[in-house]
């Protein structure tokens, strides 16, 4: 038998190259075209789906209130339904295995519902003819190609052709015609939407041919919805009073980030809001680490330090024109989300290691095995997002142990937002969230380093994996008088010489916790460096008192222009300037916004490989501009008035 609308449902083999639809705006499209009846099956299989399908998502905008003794979610469409690790997927996700099967069943199941189908009738009842039906249902499925019939009408053609729908056998039956039409319309209308459902292409936010297209595209983007057809800026481009560019620029202008650091009219401009939270979640994927040490130690750690702090320099820069994209490794600023809502959540976001999720109060911190005090640090704003501003307040923790198990104790007061510069590198919850070491292990300078750091770092600002050297750059760092293999290696030190000297800027952090009880939460707390370490550090394999000593380090990297940089730095600011003096920094960023408005997935290390030579000119044209004008926003126009948009 013939395949079915072979061009609508095949899924192709490769998918590396597509942008699909997020979850809310595949429920979006399906719940229009379904109604009211729909709305579980679509959160079933699409909008608790966040991994199969991409889209924003924050647990800052979780809200749960106490009632009459009773817990009730004030949760708002962006609630991560399966934990804190969904806040760092990917907008758009690339896992179309499970997409498809998935879009599959919620068809199935929708095809089934009776209620469904009568709201999915009724909605057509305007138009006569089964043809017309068809019609309209099509431009259901693709609301984009409203003003595209050639496209609509290949479609249906296709679909009344096709044999599963049978509607050419029906036509000929040797009925009246309005006998036909009353038996078998809305079967037809059925298979019909079963088969407009199951099919990839509506998923697809399809490279754009024309203005039109090119801000529809755009829109559903930066916003995970479509334009309705009263949108000002649609309108304004059909009757050519403004460009797909100038409509892009201006719905990004929409997030805005004013005096007060918010966007304009907050809780009204839900234009902003959506464009605000889209970049936002695009820039936490930077970002994949989300946890301390210990996943089940921290039951409060999430109220109190800001999880998405170093994505926030991201989004400061790109919606606030102060901020040039270089200062995201520049300074010792520390960055927190305003968030709104008509709730006060009464309960911590996250649950203990019993599975309960506790109030929000005082909490405990241990003096000692048997005294304690009470502590009560600043609570995040929960709610919506509407804008980025700095931490003005200190929150001290008065006292802390260095681990668990065999706790030593301090009263020595730690700042948990404290900064050591560099903007994103020195933060905080950066370095909280990447040090990669248990409670209380402090820094030796050779066996104990937070390597992790390091190689995180690396990933997440210069997009590259370790080795960044060769082996042969590495042989001046080799110590053949160690007891340690891998400093004897040149293959392995070509990751070493890379980790351990820029780890050597931490030497004076450790990982704390402030109580050994169910009301935990990790820290990081930071040793005066007063002392000297020996000048050929690098010989030694451990080093008294390292973590006391002064912190300086080296940037040993081989960028993607085969330049060998080994440069020795003091602080994380220094450090910062040497890796914004990169190509590799740029490049970093100028190929994740490509591959995010356009499904492009560009290795930096291979855009000379490139077969495709005005795709390359193009990129490599685009690195060398953003270094200079160092504007988030000018590349992202420049992208959009590309042939690959």
């Amino acid at each position: 038998m013939k395949r079915v609308l072979l061009c609508l449902i095949l899924i192709s083999s490769t998918h590396s190259e597509e942008l699909y639809s997020n979850r809310f705006l595949t429920a979006s499209i399906l719940e229009g075209i379904y109604g009211p009846s729909s709305k579980d099956i679509i959160e079933d299989n699409i909008l608790s789906r966040p991994n199969s399908f991409g889209g924003p998502c924050s647990l800052m905008e979780k809200i749960e209130v106490q009632k009459e003794d009773q817990l009730i979610n004030k949760s708002s469409r962006f609630y991560c339904r399966n934990g804190i690790s969904e806040s760092k997927i990917s907008p758009f996700s690339t896992d179309f295995q499970s997409r498809f099967a998935l879009t599959k069943k919620a068809c199935d199941q929708l095809a089934e519902n009776k209620d469904v189908s009568n709201y999915l009738y009724n909605s057509l009842s305007s138009a006569n003819s089964i043809e017309d039906k068809i019609s309209k249902l099509i431009l259901k499925f693709y609301p984009d190609m409203r003003n595209s019939s050639n496209f609509a009408n290949q479609i249906k053609t296709q679909l009344l052709n096709s044999n599963t729908l049978r509607f050419n056998f029906l036509k000929k039956y040797s009925l009246t015609k309005g006998l036909f039409y009353n038996l078998n319309s809305k079967s037809i209308v059925e298979k019909a939407s079963h088969l407009l459902c199951v099919s990839e292409k509506w998923q697809k936010i399809s490279k754009s041919d024309n203005d039109l297209q090119k801000y529809i595209k755009c829109h559903k983007i930066f916003t995970g919805t479509s334009p309705k057809n009263d949108n000002k800026r649609l309108i304004a481009i059909k009757e050519k009073e403004m460009s797909a560019e100038m409509a892009c620029q201006e719905l990004i202008e929409t997030a805005k980030l004013g005096k007060e650091s918010k966007i304009a009219t907050p809780l009204k401009n839900l234009e902003g809001q959506k464009v605000l939270r889209t970049f936002q979640s695009f820039h936490n994927s930077w970002f994949p680490n989300y946890m301390a040490y210990m996943a089940d130690d921290s039951p409060i750690l999430y109220d109190i330090v800001e999880l998405e702090e170093p994505a926030f320099f991201l989004t400061r820069a790109l919606f606030n024109s102060n901020f040039s994209y270089s200062t995201i490794v520049q300074g010792s600023d520390t960055l927190k989300g305003i968030r709104e809502s008509d709730h006060n959540s009464d309960f911590l976001i996250t649950a203990g290691s019993d599975e309960k999720i506790k109030k929000r109060e005082e909490y405990k911190v241990m003096l000692s095995k048997t005294d304690s005090t009470t502590w009560s640090p600043t609570h995040l704003d929960r709610g919506t997002l509407i804008g980025v501003t700095e931490v003005k307040t200190k929150d001290i923790l008065p006292a802390h142990s260095n681990q668990l198990f065999f706790p030593v104790f301090s009263s020595t007061p730690v700042d948990i937002h404290k900064s050591i510069g560099g903007g994103i590198l020195g933060s905080n919850s950066y370095i909280l969230f990447n040090n990669g070491r248990p409670h209380g292990n402090i820094s030796d300078g050779k066996k104990v380093l937070m390597r992790a750091y390091s190689k995180n770092l690396i990933r997440d600002l210069l997009c590259r994996d370790l080795p960044v050297i060769s082996p042969e750059d590495s042989i001046g760092f080799i110590n053949k008088k160690s007891k340690l293999s891998w400093s004897q290696d040149k293959n392995c030190m070509s990751c070493h010489a890379t980790m351990d000297t820029m780890a050597g800027l931490l030497r004076n952090a450790e990982l704390i916790i402030n109580d050994v009880s169910e009301q935990g939460s990790s820290h990081i707390k930071y040793h005066q460096g007063t002392k000297s370490a020996p000048k050929n550090a690098m010989l030694f394999d451990t080093i008294k008192d390292y973590h006391l000593t002064k912190a300086s380090g080296s940037f040993v990297y081989r960028d993607i222009e085969n330049n060998f940089i080994n440069t020795k730095v003091n602080n994380l600011d220094q450090l910062g300037s040497q890796i914004s003096k990169t190509r590799d920094f740029y490049a970093c960023a100028t190929t994740r916004y490509f591959k995010f408005l356009t499904g492009k997935d560009i290795s930096i290390t291979q855009i000379n490989d490139l077969k495709d030579s005005e795709l390359k000119e193009f990129i490599n044209t685009e690195i060398s501009n953003f270094k200079q004008h160092q504007d988030l926003q000018t590349l992202i126009k420049r992208i959009i008035s590309s042939k690959w948009f």
